[in-house]
């Protein structure tokens, strides 16, 4: 991932010059984080015959053909004012027929060396192009078999498009792609990373109640029970928490309050065994604290009634200790401390 840097810097992204893709257009950053569309004049387009029968022979589906007219163009014609065509087509062409990963990089060349073209924002929208098409699953060649998956590629490329506009209308369509494809593929730690990335970047954007929810099930999934690591579930309840406040019509659609009802049942559980394991190993003091705190935490757990009986039991110089102060608030809702002060 990238983060936002250079503000302040006029971005120029031109559209094709055929009728089809529009007139040319400037992006200017503004102060208040977002890019704004400017009117950019226009100048009369040149045509070159050899480009322009590469061109049709894009369009009658011979790739290959286009792919051999353009370069052997480009390569005599480096300075030339429509060097940015003849690469636009190359990678078009490799996109429909050859390897589009190739394309990706004429597209790079084009960006690179020709930051005034009119084919400037079109050639940033077919990289995003190319790299969504194999996270939705493309394959690369191997012995002229589409067989390899290129997903790491795939993000690599959309991490460029980020790169190189950073806090552009297509910068933010490529990071939330990366988080959403994270998320897709269960690499929920990653996941939990772009959507947060997601949400500091772009929290104007319609789509960061979508991605607030997002990164708190990709918490809740890094959870794997009440025996593994707790903090994941803690920072999960707290988002949810925080999403019900903020969008309550939002959590009434995905039953947030059930879910949260599940978190506390899991933390309960937590707090259970955590109580029976000092208590079979000798530590009568710490479990009566911490059967103690999950009976005020969660008091109408399952759990909670079974600690009582657990406590009952316990010897009364073990229950000498002060009541635990338990806060219920999702960002103190924790773990209770493992140490615990002695009784004299």
């Amino acid at each position: 991932m990238v983060r936002a840097n250079g503000f302040g810097v006029v971005l120029v992204l031109c559209c094709w010059v055929s009728a089809a893709l529009g007139e040319p257009r400037t992006w200017d950053y503004q102060a208040n984080g977002q890019w704004q569309a400017v009117a950019q004049a226009t100048s009369a387009a040149t045509s070159d015959p050899a480009l322009d029968r590469a061109e049709q022979w894009l369009q009658s589906g011979q790739s290959k053909q286009a792919k051999d007219s353009a370069l052997g163009w480009f390569r005599g014609h480096r300075d030339s004012p429509l060097a940015d065509r003849a690469l636009f087509i190359m990678a078009e062409a490799e996109d429909r027929g050859g390897d589009p990963i190739l394309g990706f990089y004429y597209l790079d060349q084009l960006l690179e060396e020709h930051p005034e073209s009119r084919l400037y924002s079109s050639a940033m929208q077919k990289q995003f192009e190319i790299a969504d098409s194999y996270l939705r699953g493309r394959k690369r060649k191997f012995l002229g078999m589409p067989i390899l998956g290129a997903e790491d590629e795939a993000v690599e490329m959309l991490f460029r498009v980020q790169q190189r506009a950073p806090k552009s209308p297509i910068a933010e369509k490529a990071l939330l792609r990366t988080a959403n494809f994270y998320f897709a593929d269960r690499q929920y730690d990653l996941s939990e990373d772009a959507f947060g990335m997601f949400i500091r970047q772009y929290p104007r954007s319609p789509s960061v109640p979508a991605a607030k929810l997002k990164q708190a099930y990709s918490a809740y999934a890094l959870f794997h029970g009440p025996r593994f690591e707790v903090t994941p579930i803690i920072d999960a309840r707290e988002r949810l928490a925080a999403i019900m406040a903020e969008y309550p019509r939002l959590a009434e659609q995905e039953n947030i309050p059930a879910l949260l009802e599940t978190i506390d049942a899991a933390m309960a559980r937590k707090l259970y065994l955590r109580a029976d394991f000092y208590r079979r190993t000798h530590e009568p003091q710490a479990a009566a604290y911490t059967y103690r705190y999950l009976i005020s935490a969660y008091p109408e757990s399952g759990d909670a009634f079974k600690a009582k009986a657990r406590l009952a039991k316990l010897p009364e110089r073990a229950k000498a200790l002060p009541e635990p102060k338990v806060q219920q608030d999702a960002a103190v809702l924790r773990s209770p401390p493992v140490v615990m002060p002695k009784v004299r």
